[in-house]
């Protein structure tokens, strides 16, 4: 076959433009590859980014004044948003009086807060921690949600300590469900001072409440958005995951060490799936962001802690009642 001269150029053409696209893509692959992999490593190891969290609270110190209470929270926050923090909280504390004292709280951070605003795909617009009570074990109960985007232990320590828990005893809940620490470990903050820092929350409360149970929902596995290689749920590839698995051992020994009302449950295999070779990995379809919840995610986490709230609720009734 012969090949006009016109159809050479238009060929070579083509390919000019195939190998530019091909060369373009695999520069904004590898640019973005090695870019994820420098500000992954930068933002968990730079001295420079962990001071600038570090000096506004402490990593390295329980945020606990000497005579036992908790320190100033939300220290990070400019002057416009902590009203804004302040106003929520008092917000929270005064909507909890107008309910009667056999309640259930559920206290912590954004995973929580966000769990009343997602519906259940098998029944529209009924909030998910009340779809829980609804079809299973306290269907006159009242759920109570405490959370607050941003908190960590300390903050959420805090509010308790200045909210529901204060020097009123009209809100004595049955059960005080808390899942709180991601903002923690994201922050720098070591392993211990997490651990001393709930180890004093579940203190506090067994203290000013000692007919109420308490179920401690560990920290879920978690990646970060935009770095595909955090789906991976291993200490190679997650820096998360040596963290997270350390909090949740430490997590599940409070139970032995503050008696029968403590309970524990870690969830993290309602949220990992098995990929190839028998690895495990987070889904989108669970967290949308490898952090928070999808509406199909809290239907998983109501089903992990559906046995472990059912058996402190009916521990501490048991008791009250007994």
């Amino acid at each position: 076959m012969i090949i006009s001269f016109p159809s050479i150029q238009r060929t070579k053409v083509v390919v000019t433009i195939l190998t530019f696209c091909f060369v373009t893509l695999a520069y904004f692959v590898l640019t973005n590859h090695f870019r994820s992999k420098y500000l992954r490593e930068e933002r968990y190891s730079s001295p420079l980014r962990q001071a600038k969290s570090c000096d506004q609270w402490s990593c390295s110190q329980a945020m606990i004044s000497k005579s036992g209470n908790w320190a100033h929270p939300r220290p990070e926050l400019p002057e416009a948003a902590f009203e804004e923090w302040i106003f929520e909280h008092k917000g929270q504390v005064e909507s909890s009086h107008q309910l009667s004292s056999e309640i259930v709280v559920f206290a912590g951070d954004e995973i929580i807060e966000m769990w009343i605003r997602h519906s259940s795909p098998s029944k529209e617009n009924v909030p998910l921690d009340r779809y829980v009570w609804e079809t299973s074990f306290v269907s006159n109960t009242v759920s109570f949600n405490l959370g607050i985007r941003g908190d960590r232990v300390q903050d959420l320590g805090w509010r308790l300590e200045n909210g529901i828990l204060g020097t009123t005893d009209e809100i004595d809940p049955v059960v005080i469900t808390i899942m709180i620490g991601a903002h923690d470990i994201e922050s720098g903050e070591s392993t211990e001072v997490i651990i001393e820092e709930m180890r004093h929350m579940v203190k506090m409360i067994t203290e000013k409440r000692s007919e109420t149970a308490i179920l401690l929902i560990g920290p879920l596995p978690r990646g970060d958005e935009g770095d595909e290689s955090q789906v991976h749920w291993d200490s190679k590839r997650n820096n998360y995951f040596s963290r997270i698995t350390a909090i949740n051992q430490e997590l599940s020994q409070l139970p032995q060490e503050f008696g029968d009302l403590v309970f524990y449950v870690d969830c993290s295999s309602y949220f990992l799936t098995k990929r190839r070779h028998e690895k495990l990995a987070l889904s989108k379809h669970l967290m949308y962001d490898y952090f928070h919840l999808t509406s199909a995610g809290y239907e998983r986490l109501s089903s992990c802690i559906h046995s472990p709230l059912h058996t402190a609720y009916v521990t501490a009734m048991s008791i009250r009642y007994s």
